[in-house]
């Protein structure tokens, strides 16, 4: 994952989850604070009211041994706020303005001390009361809805503000994302410098070496006749890697001029051109070629195109390739070409690595062969100029293919 999608990720889930926490538990002590208040002023309430009804039992209480009862307690329990339910010893009910006392456990409930719990949005508070030497019980019920509606509208304004703040915050972990990823990239290109400069003083340090120790050997001695061909041949040897060399940085300058016109050509004529040129070194190091396109019409320039399917082939050659196979193929808007080979192979650990400038594997083989470990490198960064990049799939042992993907389109003019 890349820096920019890790800063991203991970910022906007650590704030996410902070503010989350954060708005769970002050919601949560808000909810808290609240219902603890309303018990308090339900208790004080109880009191009070159970004062009233049982001083309207006192005043108006002898009335119900000639009048109904029922009408009585109504009108006694007429005084009190709170609904009222009042039931008897056995739990048969005297009067019921609320449903809610049924779940009141009647050994819960005394003289001296009164129980209360939350049911369906009210606070139930209930005690016992004396009334001609017979205990009754008195139950009242506090409507604490506008307590939980409150925190419902508490629980929306906080959900509007998390989506809004989340939005936000991913705009600002964004630009902070890409300003470090932007940093990073400076840091890595810094890198990236340093290590090409120590890279390509290396590569010429090498050859010069063997140039100048063999030239002093040819200056200072006599030498017979096939040890001179032999000292000529090495400096001969060491100046054409240098000449590599040269050619492929050269190349590689060229390269990063990226405000190049690409043009409409015809894939199968591109591909042609790219290979025939090679077709008289493969054949005689007995290497097989085989090109096969589809018709399409692809966004290329021609030369750097070119030059990017040399050295993927002379790759493939340095692997030791008995066979070559070039195709193109269209995957609907876009065009794969693709070089494989039945050479040496690579190891997989080695496949991210091998674009990067001077990074050889084999570095005897390659050295053999004038290389300086520039080809895939100048290769990739024409890739890239063509809008993609070189993908890669090796084996040791099995070969190698190497594929590129070209903007494509079926006919039309080579210069629309």
């Amino acid at each position: 994952m890349k820096l920019f999608a890790k800063m991203f990720f991970f910022g906007t889930a650590a704030f996410s989850l902070a503010f989350l926490l954060c708005g769970y538990f002050l919601m949560r002590y808000s909810l808290e604070t609240n219902l603890e208040r309303e018990r308090e002023v339900a208790v004080r309430q109880y009191q009070y009211d159970k004062f009233t009804f049982q001083s309207g039992l006192i005043a108006r209480g002898w009335y119900m041994d000639n009048e109904d009862r029922q009408t009585v307690l109504q009108s006694i329990a007429a005084d009190v706020d709170a609904p009222v339910a009042l039931l008897d010893r056995e739990g048969g009910v005297l009067l019921a303005e609320t449903e809610a006392y049924r779940d009141m456990a009647a050994d819960s409930l005394s003289e001296d001390a009164c129980a209360y719990r939350m049911e369906d949005g009210c606070i139930l508070t209930g005690g016992i009361l004396e009334w001609r030497g017979e205990p009754l019980r008195f139950i009242t019920c506090q409507d604490i809805s506008p307590v939980l509606a409150q925190h419902e509208t508490l629980v929306s304004y906080f959900r509007s503000c998390y989506f809004i703040l989340l939005a936000v915050t991913m705009l600002l972990t964004a630009l902070v994302a890409v300003y470090f990823a932007r940093a990073g990239r400076l840091s890595r290109a810094a890198r990236e410098k340093e290590d090409f400069a120590a890279n390509f003083a290396h590569e010429l340090k090498t050859p010069l070496t063997s140039v100048i120790g063999y030239a002093e050997l040819l200056y200072r001695k006599e030498l017979p006749p096939d040890e001179r061909k032999q000292a000529a041949w090495y400096i001969w040897n060491e100046g054409m890697r240098l000449e590599a060399l040269s050619h492929k940085l050269m190349e590689l300058t060229a390269s990063g001029h990226e405000d190049m016109a690409l043009m409409w050509v015809p894939a199968e004529g591109l591909l042609q051109d790219g290979t025939e040129t090679l077709e008289p070194v493969l054949e005689k190091k007995g290497i097989r070629l085989e090109l096969r396109a589809e018709d399409a019409y692809v966004q290329a320039d021609g030369d750097l195109f070119k030059t990017l399917l040399s050295n993927l082939i002379d790759n493939s050659v340095k692997a030791g390739s008995s066979r070559i196979e070039v195709t193109g193929r269209r995957e609907k808007k876009r065009y794969r070409v693709t070089v494989a080979d039945d050479g040496c192979g690579m190891p997989g650990q080695e496949l991210p690595r091998i674009t990067e400038a001077f990074y050889m594997i084999d570095k005897s083989r390659s050295r053999k062969h004038h290389g300086a470990g520039l080809g895939l490198a100048l290769a990739e960064k024409i890739a890239q100029l063509h809008g993609g990049s070189l993908e890669f799939e090796s084996r040791e042992g099995e070969g190698t293919k190497v594929s590129l993907c070209l903007a494509c389109r079926e006919g039309g003019d080579e210069d629309a």
